[in-house]
């Protein structure tokens, strides 16, 4: 059995092993009786997913434009992106981005298909950094007084364990991506990259409003800056690699981080269980009627 084969199934015995424990032994399931549900935000995160899609595929068609200087309508892109979160939703992200790669091959080639949706998750990791960094600074008291703890401190090993671990196993694959994909002398033009930083930042602002939206559903009043800097926070953790999608990764992240900021951990659970449903359940549905009813041409 080749490494790769056994990394996903470490990532996915990993991801449930740690869900099922959380679920058993921290999660109190009598909390959804306490909680008081207002569906007028959950409408207001639904019409957020809607637009972070829009301009996802706006951003995307930008990059196509500037960079590989290939047209294409809009309804196409954006249709290829639905398509695209309808198969992330059951497989690892990464399978809908070559679902996405497909609907564009013909005119640019899998090759620079593929490449455009580096630069595209590329520049969203540049800018979740930056709300990184913001939450860092805005919770920096409350995480240092958690760190303090003795019986907390493993949690912090696993984490930093986890970060070298990953950057061993991926760091010729990331060089290999930067030097085939930012040698482009598009991503040097002012014009393009400012366009590329502001519409990645409206997309990862919105997000992480949605979690805000999230709280106010569920009936916990929370300030917008502390839910923006949690919620940074939260979505960096769970770009490691050692789940699939997330599982186990996000309630563990949840369970530590949004008592920093007066929620309770069953309630911050399901916070972000219901941030990632609207995130990905909604726009898999859309992906799932267009693929049906529409196929890209």
């Amino acid at each position: 059995m080749d490494k790769k084969k056994v990394f996903s199934i470490f990532k996915i015995l990993f991801g449930v092993i740690v869900f099922a424990l959380i679920l058993k032994y921290k999660f109190d399931f009598s909390v959804f009786t306490k909680l008081s549900f207002h569906w007028q935000y959950l409408a207001m995160m639904i019409v957020v997913s809607l637009i972070i899609n829009v301009v996802r595929a706006w951003k995307w068609n930008i990059i196509l434009t500037d960079v590989y200087k290939q047209k294409f309508s809009f309804s196409k892109i954006f249709r290829s992106t639905l398509v695209g979160q309808f198969f992330a939703f059951f497989t690892p992200s990464r399978l809908g981005d070559f679902i996405r790669a497909k609907h564009v091959k013909k005119e640019l080639g899998y090759k620079k298909a593929i490449s455009s949706l580096v630069i595209e998750r590329a520049s969203d990791v540049l800018i979740m950094l930056l709300f990184f960094l913001y939450g860092l600074l805005v919770l920096k008291d409350e995480i240092l007084k958690y760190i303090s703890l003795k019986e907390n401190i493993w949690i912090f090993a696993i984490i930093i364990f986890a970060c070298i671990l990953v950057w061993v196993i991926f760091h010729k694959k990331i060089h290999l991506f930067v030097k085939e994909n930012f040698q482009l002398k598009h991503l040097k033009k002012p014009l393009f990259l400012t366009k590329l930083f502001l519409i990645t930042l409206v997309v990862w602002f919105l997000t992480y409003v949605q979690f805000f939206f999230a709280s106010k559903t569920l009936g916990v009043n929370l300030q917008l800056f502390l839910v923006l800097a949690i919620a940074s926070i939260h979505a960096i953790i769970l770009l490691l690699p050692i789940t699939i999608n997330g599982i186990g990764l996000r309630e563990g992240s949840s369970l530590i981080l949004f008592p920093l900021i007066g929620i309770t951990s069953n309630v911050g659970i399901i916070l972000a269980w219901l941030v990632a449903l609207n995130n990905s359940l909604l726009p898999a549905i859309l992906g799932y009627v267009t693929m049906m009813f529409k196929n890209p041409k």
